[in-house]
């Protein structure tokens, strides 16, 4: 009424336009699928995968305007994303049919072809011509456009079917470790896949759950698939690189890991002294990218009443240790720590370092020195049974760890248990006490 309000000197319209909209309104009364967008009558559906994945389209009919005997349409596709693997008429309005097939004339294109003597496809007729199977091999969206119909079906209204990429994968993607530490591997994005996972390491299946998460302990040296696989057939793919730990050197560092933001201390050790030392240098190589030296700390190790002793950090990346003493030396034989470093920890992906001993003087001078292996950033989450929450049942496990009784009662063999939250290399009550402080939202070692 407000529209006719406004038009009062135009009186010859309102007759017209009250009978105009009650036509329309008759009309979507008495018609209900008026203002509706109908389906077309050859129609390929759409469909979604990752990398590695199979999807299967369907190439249905939807209300056959008139018998169909005889058919043929060509389905195009992007060969770069989708890999053609089968068609499969079963169950379909084709299935009956004395002749049909599927060929695969040139890349990015599928020939349908069918005919039959008997009883043709009905008019009317509603459901599935051939169901066609794809493997996802790029990362990109594709169209399926529907051409070239002949015979019965020449004139149809088609709708084109469309292939959505999704980012299904493993972080990290790839990642050094050193032998016996453990990486966190984690399916992203978030809400992309369908539990249960099945993760496979080197083909061999070590976990199937709901859990978007597995902890990977690098039981080896040598390179590493690890794989994924959703129910739906989604696959991601990652890659760990174990170096094996060298400790041989009788000047040595151990293999260490810390998180991002946080501080480690790293010992360098004597193992079984060749000669006597009363004077000794070496520097230590590291990335700088991931750690950056704060200290040294000779409190409790060999040097520790030399009254000459030192460390410096002329360098990105290295750090000098110095010292000497005119008193009695370190004997042959010794064993012990020399001095403790203290790193933060700058990285934010996982990651790998050497830490590497070179340029030994005096009493060290021609020793072997074996250098160690800092994983940074791939620490444990704290949440050990990978169910996708920290609880007391985390904590629980990662103490029966420290204690050897296996399997925990997260049902998990103790090597599979990834507890070592402080990041010390090792797990023990405190990484059980700093997952339990995190399920009471007090501060832990987890925070930040």
């Amino acid at each position: 009424m407000k529209l006719l309000a406004r038009k009062k000197r135009n009186f010859g319209v309102k007759p017209l336009v009250f009978g105009i909209g009650m036509l329309a309104v008759f009309g979507l009364l008495a018609f209900p699928w008026a203002g509706k967008s109908l389906a077309a009558q050859l129609e390929l559906d759409g469909q979604m995968g990752g990398l590695g994945s199979t999807v299967t389209f369907t190439l249905a009919v939807n209300n056959a305007p008139n018998d169909v005997a005889s058919l043929g349409v060509d389905i195009g596709y992007c060969e770069t994303v989708l890999e053609f693997e089968s068609a499969d008429f079963t169950g379909g309005l084709l299935e009956s049919f004395s002749f049909k097939d599927v060929s695969n004339p040139s890349p990015g294109v599928l020939r349908l072809g069918a005919f039959t003597a008997g009883a043709p496809m009905p008019a009317g007729a509603s459901d599935t011509l051939v169901t066609l199977g794809f493997t996802v091999i790029g990362d990109q969206d594709c169209i399926l456009p529907l051409s070239d119909l002949k015979d019965d079906i020449m004139g149809w209204s088609t709708k084109d079917g469309i292939f959505t990429y999704i980012e299904f994968a493993i972080d990290p993607a790839a990642v050094t470790m050193c032998e016996g530490a453990s990486v966190e591997f984690t399916i992203v994005p978030e809400g992309i896949g369908t539990p249960p996972f099945t993760w496979l390491v080197d083909d061999v299946e070590v976990q199937s759950s709901d859990s978007r998460t597995f902890v990977y302990m690098g039981p080896e040296a040598g390179v590493h698939i690890i794989k994924v696989e959703d129910l739906v057939g989604l696959t991601a793919q990652a890659t760990a690189t174990v170096e094996a730990e060298d400790d041989t050197g009788a000047l040595d560092i151990p293999a260490a890991s810390g998180k991002g933001g946080a501080n480690v201390t790293i010992p360098v050790r004597m193992q079984n002294a060749p000669n006597p030392v009363n004077s000794l240098g070496f520097d230590v190589r590291y990335d700088p990218a991931i750690l950056t030296y704060v200290s040294a700390d000779f409190a409790g190790t060999l040097l520790a009443d030399w009254p000459f002793k030192d460390a410096s950090n002329p360098s990105a990346g290295l750090v000098r240790v110095g010292g000497f003493t005119a008193d009695e030396p370190i004997g042959a034989g010794t064993s012990g720590d020399v001095v403790y470093l203290t790193f933060i920890v700058t990285c934010e992906d996982c990651t790998s370092t050497k830490l590497a001993l070179e340029e030994l003087k005096d009493h060290l001078d021609g020793w072997n020195a074996s250098e160690g292996c800092f994983l940074a950033c791939c620490l444990c989450s704290g949440d050990v049974n990978g169910d996708g929450e920290i609880t007391p049942l985390d904590a629980l496990c990662a103490f029966e760890k420290y204690l050897e009784i296996c399997p925990t009662s997260c049902e998990m063999a103790c090597e599979d248990v990834c507890c070592d939250v402080n990041g010390d290399g090792e797990c023990t009550p405190l990484d059980a006490l700093c997952i339990f402080l995190k399920y009471l939202e007090l501060p832990s070692c987890l925070d930040g």
